[in-house]
């Protein structure tokens, strides 16, 4: 049971700092997500610090190696986690509450507690920090982020002491086709052109270089298609590794019929999602366009309508889009505006629970010297 506390919680990939000022003890629960006899577990470690104390976690990044160890630090001394493995033998990998193992480091008492599934780890899981009261370490700028919407190529200056950072790139919307007439012996019936399918989207980290005058290209989105014609395909949009595809355009309503929807587009990066497929055409109606797996947030890559009869052309589809945030960063609204990408698109890569011994206790300022009940 976790009682009547206050709980400040981060299981995505970073690297977070938690400034705890003077009060009570606080129970910190870190963990590294492992793969073991081919289960897919975690191993937690716990420890009690007295502050004021910082503490950081790098949680790392599992998306593309799937596992890795999380590391803490207590005031910059970092807590060594490799007596593990010559402690715990592999009997207590099935136990929820298995042997508990402890090391003394510094005055600190770290104590294992087993290799631990998933879903008994809910209670430090089920809800992430308020990014106001988690940061991300580093220094402070006034801009860490830009945003690019426009097609073609742009250019964008690497901040100096920045050597990572974190895009989001969606590919241009596939153009709708046009609408057509389906001709019959008695008559001809209008038929709608297929809507063009999304850009795909890619997310997640990539190496950059300070001060680096860096390429990058936004996709534009495809034209739609005159009468007789399918819409245009979308362009793809780059950032370095992170790539999304262009949708592809809708076919034109003819006398076969209403036009196929456009397939939406991939990309390549280390998290991808493919665009939503355009819709077809039925009698007097043009597909819709496809949506990007990030519409709720960026409605940039969605695909264009078809036309609806002989004569209507296809809507085009929009352009695409590179939104990137620069690393090291502590700005709260870095954090927030990229809180929902996360919860969509990252795992649960490590962990890191900081439980206070007051309900208020983590809201205080870190200089402030009053004491806490």
């Amino acid at each position: 049971m976790l009682g009547d506390c206050h709980q400040i919680s981060y299981s995505h990939p970073s690297i977070y700092t938690v400034q705890v000022p003077r009060g009570p003890g606080v129970h910190v629960i870190f963990g590294s997500k492992v793969l073991i006899d081919n289960r897919t577990l975690y191993k937690v470690f716990s420890t009690t610090l007295f502050p004021p104390v910082n503490i950081t976690a790098d949680i790392p990044d599992c998306r593309e190696t799937g596992f890795g160890d999380t590391s803490l630090k207590v005031n910059d001394t970092l807590l060594d986690t490799s007596f593990v493995s010559s402690l715990c033998p592999l009997e207590n990998v099935s136990l929820t509450e298995g042997r508990v193992y402890e090391t003394v480091q510094g005055g600190h008492r770290i104590q294992f507690q087993g290799y631990l599934e998933e879903s008994s780890l809910d209670p430090f899981l089920q809800d992430d920090a308020p990014a106001s009261f988690l940061t991300q370490k580093g220094q402070l700028r006034p801009e860490v982020s830009r945003s690019f919407d426009s097609p073609g190529i742009h250019i964008v200056t690497i901040p100096e002491l920045v050597y990572k950072a974190r895009g989001l790139v969606i590919g241009g919307g596939g153009g709708g086709g046009a609408g057509g007439s389906r001709v019959t012996l008695c008559s001809a019936i209008p038929v709608g052109g297929g809507g063009g399918g999304a850009g795909g989207t890619a997310f997640g980290d990539t190496t950059v270089e300070p001060g680096k005058q860096q390429k990058l290209f936004v996709g534009e989105g495809g034209k739609g298609g005159n009468p007789g014609y399918g819409g245009k395909d979308g362009e793809s949009s780059t950032f370095i590794k992170l790539s999304g595809s262009g949708g592809d355009g809708g076919s034109p309503g003819s006398t076969s019929g209403p036009g196929s929807g456009g397939t939406g587009g991939s990309g390549g990066g280390p998290t991808v999602k493919d665009g939503g497929s355009g819709s077809d055409g039925a009698t007097s109606q043009g597909g819709s366009g496809g949506k990007p797996y990030e519409y709720e947030l960026y409605p940039n890559g969605q695909g264009g309508a078809g036309g609806s009869y002989f004569g209507d052309v296809g809507k085009p589809g929009k352009n695409g889009l590179v939104h990137i945030v620069f690393e090291p960063s502590s700005s709260v609204t870095d954090l927030e505006h990229f809180q929902k990408e996360y919860e969509k698109l990252a795992e649960h890569c490590g962990l890191l629970s900081v439980i206070a011994g007051g309900p208020l206790h983590l809201y205080e300022a870190p200089d402030d010297d009053s004491e806490t009940s």
